[in-house]
């Protein structure tokens, strides 16, 4: 998808699904939106170990 704006350092806000990641554990990412490898923009996550939840249902 494409996003047009007149001004570059306007805030853009979008939805795009995107795979289940994979983490090497639970704890805080940065997830990093990259264009020819130059950062776009940044957003922290927050990954959580669900295999305990699966287990108890």
């Amino acid at each position: 998808f494409q996003v047009a704006s007149e001004d570059p350092l306007d805030t853009v806000e979008a939805v795009v699904p995107i795979p289940p990641l994979p983490t090497p554990h639970a704890g805080a990412f940065a997830l990093e939106l990259l264009t020819r490898g130059e950062p776009l923009g940044a957003l922290r996550i927050t990954a959580v170990d669900t295999s305990e939840q699966q287990a108890e249902s």
